[in-house]
């Protein structure tokens, strides 16, 4: 009789058995679903995070050409004069108020280059893609939008192509719709997906520059992602040192280089993932909670095999009567294996369903559940049934009732051990996670986190030109400032703990224009309120007032640690200091002198992890253009 032969009649006494124990089936059946759930999960996530490439044909041929900053200028030089590589595409990834009818809301846009499409070999699923014509001066404003865009505004309906809809206030028509699953060629997570796609063409109307210069045509202004396609026959290090010449030359010619200063470096890496090194820090803290949820599961398979046996021992007579009768130990074994299978495979289908259910529990992150996961959970599936099945089926073969107490008494201790050892490391890990939440949780960040709500606005350039943005965000501030229960409120471009970062050049009146050093300081524009509403004490001098306006003095405050760097030896009250946004290339726009009016205490910037930044503060008032603000209110 074939092995398998009996395997259907195992299966139905299996069943019967587990019924029987209905008790024992729940609880192992419990056990097993939630640990074989929570691993699923993770490795949905790690796949699509760690793993999973470009839904784009041939994304394996993708180059990404990274550098400190893409400008236009230097990417329509560099397509023109690239040899190496497949042509060049170029994208720009921001967010813009997006208009349907009477309905608006805040959407991730991608602006891109006329031969976005073609590169990557995408097709529209209904409509047509953006074409290099779309993307030429004086052609009309078209739009592609996402799957889910498509699916909200227009419940999928077809009359969707040749709608006019809104962004920024920019009219522009719909072409075409993406294909379900496309997430643009800058990430593969389906939050990054672009719900609206432009041609770079537009860019400067949809999203105008806040200084009302054409960032297409200013060859220092950065922010474009460019990727290409791998030339058959030229190796990554033949276009790298290719690339390296044209590059070096193109910057040279197109951006003033100050004495000293390093040329930009461009690198190619693989493009199949987008931009990968945004992904990659997940990486560890991934690989931590597949390690502690694998020991969960060993932990959940140790308890099982307790339980089963402790349940063999009562199933000793029976095991010893079926070997009297004629029955093979090979039989009885196998059907012992069937029935742990059994029970793992109603654990592993109990698991799977909890992991999909449960697929948005992550925030940012709804992973798909494509054959690799269902394999991932098969695969555990069986190897968890193995293991908790087999200690007490070789139980159960011993035939002599003293030396199997002995024996399973041995199993026993032993998988006892196992678990006392599993659940030590498990509660030691616990610990030292709790250990360094709470010391996160305690960490002062130099201001005051209680009773405080964020409300973030962001106006459109056409509307809201320069001087009428920042009046907008003053009348804001006032009419947020009267609503009954609000103690404070101030507004900041860069709210603390974001993990946004705006940059500047520092140079105090005595000190010149150095490249060999790092004369740059992260800045924030912020409300008159600002450190009250914080809780941010002065440590000397003044905080902004209301007579701080365009029409007065440009002033600044300083914290504590900017204040021990740059003027180590004096008192910076009084002191003048030139600023100017820092390109990357080493380009500088002056924005005349400020007076450092105080000096206040050092604040976290970024993160709860790394130590207090040199920071300096302006007064919004006194800029020209603030698109966005981020209000804290107390």
């Amino acid at each position: 009789m074939p092995m398998f032969a009996l395997l259907p009649p195992d299966l139905v006494f299996a069943a019967r058995l587990l019924r029987k124990s209905s008790g024992f089936t729940l609880v192992a059946a419990v056990s097993l679903a939630l640990a074989i759930g929570a691993n699923t999960t993770i490795f949905s996530v790690a796949k699509q995070l760690l793993f999973e490439r470009l839904d784009v044909p041939h994304a394996s041929s993708l180059r990404l050409l990274a550098t400190t900053d893409f400008s236009y200028p230097v990417y329509e030089h560099l397509r023109a004069q690239n040899t190496v590589l497949g042509d060049l595409l170029a994208f720009h990834a921001t967010a813009a108020n997006a208009t349907v009818g009477d309905n608006a809301e805040r959407v991730r846009l991608h602006e891109v280059s006329g031969n976005y499409y073609e590169v990557l070999g995408v097709r529209a699923q209904i409509g047509r893609e953006i074409r290099p014509s779309d993307d030429m001066p004086g052609s009309p404003a078209v739009a592609m939008i996402s799957d889910a865009f498509w699916n909200r505004e227009f419940a999928r309906s077809p009359a969707a192509i040749g709608r006019s809809i809104k962004i920024n206030d920019v009219p522009v028509t719909i072409i075409g719709v993406n294909p379900k699953g496309f997430t643009g060629a800058g990430s593969t997570l389906p939050s990054e997906t672009p719900a609206v796609t432009v041609t770079l063409a537009k860019a400067t109307l949809v999203t105008p520059a806040s200084n009302g210069r054409n960032w297409l045509a200013d060859p220092a202004a950065g922010g474009l992602i460019v990727l290409g396609r791998a030339k058959p026959g030229v190796s990554d290090r033949a276009a790298q040192a290719a690339l390296d010449v044209q590059f070096a030359a193109i910057v040279r010619a197109a951006l003033p280089i100050h004495a000293g200063e390093a040329l930009p470096r461009l690198t190619l890496r693989d493009g199949s993932r987008g931009l990968f090194a945004q992904q990659q820090a997940f990486a560890t803290p991934i690989a931590v909670l597949m390690m502690f949820l694998g020991l969960v599961l060993l932990l959940a398979c140790a308890n099982i095999a307790t339980l089963m046996l402790a349940r063999g021992a009562r199933r000793q007579r029976e095991m010893s009567v079926r070997l009297a009768l004629g029955a093979g130990r090979g039989r009885i074994l196998r059907q012992m294996l069937v029935e742990s299978l059994l029970l793992a495979t109603i654990g592993g289908l109990s698991g799977l369903a909890l992991a999909y259910a449960g697929r948005g529990a992550i925030a940012q992150y709804t992973p798909h559940f494509d054959w690799q996961v269902f394999g991932f959970t098969a695969a555990i599936t069986i190897v968890t049934g193995l293991l908790f099945g087999f200690a007490p089926a070789f139980a159960a073969l011993r035939t002599e009732i003293a030396a199997s107490v002995k024996r399973r008494h041995a199993v026993g201790r032993s998988v006892v051990g196992f678990q006392i050892a599993l659940a030590t490391l498990l509660v030691i890990a616990a610990g030292l996670f709790i250990r360094s939440l709470a010391g996160l949780t305690s960490v002062n960040p130099g201001f005051r986190t209680d009773h405080l709500l964020l409300a973030q606005i962001v106006l459109p350039q056409n509307r809201y030109p320069a001087g009428a943005n920042v009046a907008f965000h003053q009348r804001m501030e006032q009419a947020i400032a009267a609503i009954p229960g609000v103690a404070s409120v101030a507004g900041a471009e860069a709210p603390y703990l974001s993990g946004e970062q705006l940059e500047t050049t520092f140079l105090p009146q005595s000190e010149a224009l150095d490249a060999s050093r790092n004369q740059t300081a992260p800045y924030n524009a912020v409300g008159v309120d600002f450190f009250n509403t914080l809780g941010i004490p002065m440590l000397a001098g003044r905080p902004f007032n209301e007579h701080d306006t365009g029409a007065s003095p440009n002033v600044a405050v300083i914290n504590q640690r900017l204040a021990a760097t740059r003027f180590p030896h004096e008192n910076p009250i009084g002191r003048f200091v030139s600023v100017g946004v820092y390109s990357g290339y080493g380009d500088i726009l002056s924005s005349g002198p400020l007076e450092i009016v105080g000096v206040c205490g050092d604040t976290l910037y970024e993160n709860l992890h790394e130590p207090p930044s040199p920071q300096l503060f302006i007064p919004y008032a006194q800029q020209t253009q603030v698109r966005r603000l981020t209000y804290m209110i107390r």
